[in-house]
């Protein structure tokens, strides 16, 4: 469950590790974004969470504070969500009180050891609070969009915040590897999509004809800007509702999940590459199990591709993830 970091790992023979060849995953190891924390001879679950451990304290300390001015808004008759708030702030101190304990121990101690298992937790907290329909909370705090381009702006910052990606962030920012990342923020971004339609129908997204009109363009220009190719026609004359819930549903889906996870699982593979090749160097076996053979698949797929290339696969997968968002919401067939 761990990962198997101290176990021997099975190299070809007569080939060079991939983090030190001239193909792209040794490209991806070169250009190593930062200097992994810790000796070689720990595991890079370890050195990873050592590495990102302050970046990781500063979002703890964000997450809290956002935390503490929601709970000061809450309303009262609401005690699910209450309590689902306290847990997630309760879970924010005990990380810190597990960091500031270890931050004199070897290697990191149990914290970089074990301080994933903190991420079901979160979401889980994230998930309840979703459910309880937070985002209309927040949503409580925004006026109705006017006829200005103020207003307009204010309005697509609204959608913005509706569709909680922001959330996502902070959770992205606490620096879990992307096997544990990514299953959670699939969790998290599924439950926000299943209240798009409440969170739609708050005053400050369904508050008027400016509203309606600027979620419109919003939903045009971001029609525009992604691949159309595997779209299927749009059913006629949408609902002011369902346009709004196909916007926060593209948001959702690339803005905080899949462009994310594509960003962090590179970055994450070409720090284990650097830590595999140094492995290599010292005369240290590789390692074994899945998270490496993960990050191997990733390097082969991702870390060898030429920009240009690499661009209009994003821009695809855009228009995958806005094909999927409009057959969600506005009742357009999945395309084949």
């Amino acid at each position: 469950m761990w990962g198997n970091c101290s176990m021997p790992v099975r190299e070809r023979e007569g080939q060079p590790s991939s983090a030190g060849s001239g193909t792209g995953s040794g490209r991806g190891a070169a250009a190593a974004p930062v200097q992994l924390l810790g000796s070689p001879a720990l595991c890079f679950r370890r050195r990873f969470n050592m590495t990102f451990n302050t970046a990781s304290a500063h979002s703890s300390f964000i997450i809290m504070a956002v935390l503490f001015s929601l709970l000061l808004r809450m309303p009262h008759g609401q005690p699910l969500l209450r309590l689902a708030s306290v847990f997630d702030s309760f879970v924010m101190l005990f990380d810190m009180g597990w960091r500031w304990r270890c931050r004199s121990a070897p290697d990191g101690g149990s914290h970089a050891r074990h301080r994933e298992a903190l991420l079901p937790l979160i979401a889980m907290s994230d998930i309840i609070m979703s459910r309880c329909l937070v985002g209309q909370l927040v949503l409580d705090n925004f006026g109705v969009a006017r006829p200005s381009v103020l207003g307009v702006l204010r309005h697509v910052i609204t959608l913005v915040v509706a569709s909680r990606v922001l959330t996502n962030a902070m959770v992205w920012s606490q620096w879990y590897r992307i096997a544990w990342a990514f299953p959670a923020h699939v969790a998290m971004v599924v439950n926000i999509m299943k209240t798009n339609q409440s969170t739609c129908q708050s005053a400050a997204l369904a508050g008027g004809p400016v509203a309606e009109r600027v979620t419109r363009g919003v939903a045009q220009v971001l029609r525009v800007l992604r691949f159309n190719g595997l779209a299927s026609p749009l059913p006629e004359g949408p609902t002011p509702l369902q346009e709004c819930s196909a916007v926060l549903a593209y948001l959702q889906l690339s803005g905080g999940l899949v462009l994310p996870a594509i960003l962090l699982a590179v970055h994450e593979t070409r720090l284990f590459l650097a830590h595999a090749e140094e492995r290599r160097r010292a005369g240290l076996p590789a390692e074994r199990g899945w998270h490496p053979w993960l990050y191997r698949c990733i390097g082969d797929t991702l870390l060898g591709l030429d920009w240009p290339f690499a661009a209009a696969l994003v821009w695809v997968l855009l228009g995958v993830l806005g094909a999927l968002a409009e057959a969600l919401t506005l009742g357009a067939p999945v395309p084949a």
